[in-house]
This record gives structure tokens, C-alpha cells and sequence, in this order.
């Protein structure tokens, strides 16, 4: 190019001889514009020209498409120390290209816009974020919840609490949520069952997050500061809770995305039942006589919570689908 470039400004038989290696070469590299090709060309200076003389005329992006399992594949590059790198890679795709896991397999191309967002939330993951805190968002129980740092990640066990909830609760009655988090729990019983329903954490950031998807899912709930019921005098027909459960040992050896989370939300104390012996002494004052208290528990702790609370009336254990406690119900003695 350099020689062709030089030569260019001769022209004698001496010059075209030199000329003519790099000139087949081009021949090679380069081909002459089609039709078609033109017609772009000229399509694209002609809208170009308008713009200039009408600013009023939006500005056009051309989309540059990117082969997906090119992209993909830099994605589970990223993701291959996240335990499950094609799963965490699938929800990666379904939130960015908006189709369901089912579809992927049929995607060939995805836009450059959609690469990069793909390649941000693996990159996060890499660092160390869970994938629910890196796309920002998670689902529970059929709704779309806001996910960050502030609270937990609302986790599919905890739906068995809801189910249960649900089955027990009445329109219009008086429910209470404690160490709420996120606010999974509350805002799901508020719209599916139309019960009055509050929800308390000793933690501000986390009940700014559950005000923010109460919010943006519509639900009615009202929300209280409290370290348990510290805050709280007033009665309930329903109270339900997700308490910190992880003996305190256990904490620093969980998963490291889990280790991402607020620690308040993990740690139970040395046996993992610090909170559940505070409810057993403070709940009876704050529940209805006939009343259902619902906790979730740790996979293993069904005897000892339950043994916790018998004094107060039937106590049950339920189990989540893979055959492990999951949660502790009581009915109030009438």
C-alpha cells in the first residue's frame, strides 16, 4: 500500500512496471461493489445528506449482529469457576435476549448491544457476584423482585412458606412478616390473598429494597423498623418469618456467592437457633388465639424449632421437594 501510495504520483513505464505486483494483489483483496452494494452506499449518503439539512430527522443505528455461540462461549469462559456455567449462562441469555430457556437453541445471532450486556453480567459473576445481584432482579413465587446487596436473595424454598401461608390465610386478616428482607414473603401474600399484611426488619437498607418492590409490584404492605418485636405491640392472625437459621461457624464456609450476602440475614448464632428461641419468648404476646405462626427453617432444625414452640399449641413440620425441612408451623392454642 506504502509503495502503491508513493508511486502514485508517476506516471512513466518504469512506475507501472512496480505497479503492477501491487495492483494484482488488490485484485485479490478487493472486489468490485454489486449492485446491491451500491445501493446501500448511495441509500445511507442520501440519508446522511437529509439529516444534515433537517435536524428534526432521528439519528439512525445500523445493528451490528454478533454470532451468539461465539459470545456464548466467551460468556462460559467467564462462568467456568461459578460451579454451574451453562445454567448461570442460560438465565444470562434469557434476561438479555427477553425469550425463554427453551428458545436458546435456536438463536444464531444477537445484536452487539445485547454481547456486551451479556459479557457485563458474566464479567460480575467472574468478580465474584451472585447471579441474581449481577442482572439485578430475581423471581419469586411468580413475581418479579429487585436484588441487591441490601438483602437476601429470595430462594425457591422459601415458596414452601407461601404455599403454606396461603392455605391458612383469610382476606382481610391481619398478617405480619418479620426480618422481611427483601419482601418476598409479604408483598406475595398481599397479592394473593388480600390479607392486611405488615412487614419488619431491623435492617434500613433492607426495608428501602422491600419499599422499592412493594412499590414497583403494587402490593400493599405496610413496613416497620424492628429487631424482631421490639418494635411491635400490636396483635396478628398470621405471622410469618424467615429468620437468620446458619450457625455462626458455618457462615465463612458457605458457597461464595452466598458469602455475597448481607452476613445479618445468614448468621443464627452459635447454634443457628438464636432467633428462634427469641420468637418462642416474644411471639404468644403478638399472635391471635387460633392463630398460625410459619418459619422457615434450616434443613435439619425441624425437631428443635418445633420443640421451641410446642408450648404454645400444634406444631407440624413441612417439607420442601426434596424431602428436607423447611418449615415450622403453630396454631395457637384457642
Amino acid at each position: 500500500y506504502e509503495v502503491l501510495k508513493g508511486l502514485a504520483r508517476f506516471d512513466n513505464g518504469f512506475v507501472r512496471v512496480l505497479k503492477k505486483p501491487g495492483l494484482w494483489f488488490q485484485k485479490l483483496t478487493t472486489r468490485e461493489p454489486d449492485d446491491s452494494m451500491l445501493e446501500v452506499s448511495l441509500t445511507a449518503f442520501k440519508t446522511v445528506m437529509a439529516m444534515d439539512a433537517d435536524e428534526s430527522i432521528p439519528t439512525v443505528r445500523f445493528r451490528i449482529m454478533k454470532d451468539y455461540r461465539i459470545i456464548r462461549q466467551n460468556v462460559l469462559t467467564d462462568l467456568k469457576e461459578s460451579g454451574e456455567p451453562d445454567a448461570i449462562a442460560d438465565w444470562i441469555f434469557v434476561e438479555v435476549l427477553g425469550v425463554e430457556r427453551s428458545a436458546l437453541a435456536a438463536v444464531e445471532q444477537i445484536t452487539e448491544e445485547q454481547a456486551e450486556k451479556a459479557l457485563a453480567y458474566s464479567k460480575k459473576i467472574k468478580e465474584g457476584e451472585p447471579l441474581q445481584y449481577a442482572i439485578g432482579k430475581t423471581e419469586f413465587y411468580g413475581i418479579a423482585l429487585k436484588t441487591d446487596h441490601r438483602a437476601l436473595i429470595p430462594r425457591g424454598d422459601t415458596e414452601v412458606l407461601v404455599e403454606e401461608a396461603l392455605k391458612e390465610v383469610k382476606e382481610g386478616a391481619r398478617v405480619l412478616d418479620i426480618c422481611t428482607g427483601s419482601g418476598a414473603i409479604a408483598i406475595a401474600l398481599a397479592l394473593k390473598s388480600g390479607a392486611d399484611v405488615t412487614a419488619s426488619d431491623i435492617s434500613e437498607d433492607a426495608l428501602s429494597l422491600a419499599k422499592e418492590n412493594a412499590e414497583q409490584t403494587g402490593a400493599s404492605v405496610t413496613f416497620i423498623k424492628s429487631d424482631l418485636f421490639d418494635g411491635i405491640t400490636e396483635t396478628y392472625d398470621m405471622i410469618t418469618a424467615n429468620p437468620p437459621y446458619i450457625p455462626s461457624a458455618e457462615v465463612d464456609t458457605l458457597d461464595k456467592f452466598v458469602q455475597k450476602e448481607p452476613r445479618l440475614a445468614l448468621d443464627g448464632g452459635a447454634d443457628g437457633l438464636a432467633y428462634y428461641k427469641r420468637l418462642a419468648q416474644e411471639l404468644p404476646a403478638h399472635l391471635t388465639a387460633g392463630g398460625v405462626f410459619l418459619t422457615e427453617i434450616g434443613h435439619d432444625q425441624g425437631e428443635q424449632v418445633s420443640a421451641l414452640f410446642a408450648f404454645m399449641g400444634k406444631t407440624a413440620v413441612i417439607k420442601d421437594l426434596e424431602g428436607h425441612d423447611r418449615v415450622v408451623k403453630v396454631v395457637k392454642d384457642a
